[in-house]
């Protein structure tokens, strides 16, 4: 074996929690369309406080909406892909219909798609034209609001352990993990109090309060061998507004006595608001959001950490986030020394067929060994055979 210490990176899919019964992708869209929920509390959990009509008398028709736009997704989706559409698909569809009603972006083939929204079904529940950005609006908070809900449990990591005896291993020096799950799984795993024994990590949050941890991206410049980095956001991430002070609203993670409340004075000077959960939902739109704020900070972070690291290990993923996709090719591309190992049991089903985008550098990158088939999932692989394999193809 090369005793050289390694340097590398994880990046982690929803794949990998499937054996730690998390709902998955599917069974979040059924239980958005067919669940009872208390949409009030959603709105009251995730409202914006933007300043347009109130909905309140719409609610009860917010899922037979997305009934009834899902049966325009399913059509597509089922032709072009030869599957259902999902809750990341409506919700794009949505910010799409968002954009056009503020005229964000010009797009002249949502306008007919609108009107016949509204000639099939909004005039049939009566929603007066200035009331339908918010209508739109509120079912997107609906929606995040049961991705929450349906996340926000103490579910047990299962066969996650090789993130964890990786961030132990002695011949590995530094190791990023990027993850694009919402959920804590990996929080949990490293650091939970039944886990054994802990691993000390960086996940760009400190104690700057007594009970919240403040986001500030400087704390992943320390010396910790173990760095976390949520994409996506995460269930446990708020937004806090200070409303003593006239700051931009601040990225925290609120301690347990937090939890459920609204409001915290922590001092005469800083009394917080506390405001919704922070995580990105949807599919194209996330290009747009990895330029604005943590999201644009952890996008600078995923960006350094591939320019400083040749070494990939890789699960879960289905290559189906268009702006992810073209940064780690974009990396590959750049040094015929940049390997992605993939921990999967049948890598060409599962990236390949599956991934349009991939469907272009599946071949091309195998051929040149830039990507090394494990044959296994993350579950299944133990340390010394990843390693074998690294050390294999250095």
């Amino acid at each position: 074996m090369n005793n050289n210490p390694l340097d590398l990176i994880l990046f982690l899919g929803s794949g990998i929690t499937f054996e730690s019964n998390l709902p998955k992708i599917g069974d979040i869209t059924n239980s958005i369309i067919h669940d009872s929920w208390n949409i009030e509390e959603a709105k009251s959990l995730f409202s914006r406080n933007i300043c347009y009509p109130s909905t309140f008398n719409y609610v009860s028709e917010i899922q037979p909406f997305l009934k009834y736009l899902k049966s325009f997704t399913d059509e597509y989706f089922i032709s072009r892909k030869g599957k259902q559409s999902n809750y990341e698909d409506l919700f794009y569809l949505l910010d799409q219909l968002i954009d056009e009603q503020t005229g964000s972006y010009n797009n002249p083939i949502l306008k007919c798609f609108i009107e016949k929204i509204q000639n099939d079904y909004l005039s049939i529940i009566n929603i007066p034209f200035d009331y339908h950005l918010r209508f739109f609006i509120d079912i997107q908070e609906f929606i995040r609001y049961v991705i929450y809900d349906r996340l926000n449990h103490d579910f047990i990591p299962q066969k996650m352990d090789l993130i964890k005896k990786l961030s132990f291993e002695e011949h590995i020096q530094k190791i990023d993990i990027f993850t694009l799950n919402h959920d804590l799984l990996i929080e949990e795993l490293l650091g939970g109090i039944n886990q054994g024994q802990k691993v000390i990590f960086s996940d760009g949050f400190a104690l700057l309060d007594k009970e919240i941890r403040f986001f500030d991206s400087n704390i992943y410049d320390d010396n910790q061998k173990v760095r976390l980095f949520k994409l996506h956001g995460s269930i446990n991430w708020f937004l806090f507004n200070n409303v003593n002070n006239n700051i931009m609203p601040q990225v925290g993670i609120p301690g347990e006595y937090l939890k459920g409340k609204k409001y915290y004075r922590s001092s005469e000077k800083n009394s917080w608001e506390i405001k919704y959960p922070l995580f990105l939902v949807g599919t194209n739109n996330k290009i747009i959001d990895y330029e604005i704020g943590i999201h644009r900070e952890l996008d600078i972070k995923l960006y350094q950490s591939l320019k400083k690291h040749d070494l990939m290990v890789m699960s879960g993923y289905g290559w189906n986030d268009i702006g992810i996709n073209n940064r780690i090719v974009d990396w590959i591309k750049s040094s015929n020394k940049k390997r992605i190992f993939l921990l999967y049991e049948d890598p060409e089903n599962e990236i390949k067929n599956k991934s349009n985008f991939m469907e272009l550098f599946y071949d091309i990158f195998l051929k040149r060994g830039q990507l090394v088939t494990i044959g296994k999932w993350l579950k299944d692989v133990t340390i010394e055979e990843l390693l074998k394999e690294i050390n294999k193809n250095l």
